[in-house]
């Protein structure tokens, strides 16, 4: 859910953090937080 509501912002600034994030979690999880970067890529670009 909190990755839902980061992507709902449209905020690029999550980027950063997201990028950390997906290091240090399970696979499932890190497939989830790179769809979220690849969205706000989009919406910064």
């Amino acid at each position: 859910m909190l990755l839902d509501k980061i992507e709902a912002t449209n905020d690029g600034r999550y980027i950063p953090i997201l990028e950390a994030w997906e290091k240090i979690d399970c696979k499932k999880v890190r497939k989830r937080i790179r769809q979220v970067i690849n969205s706000l890529n989009q919406i910064v670009t």
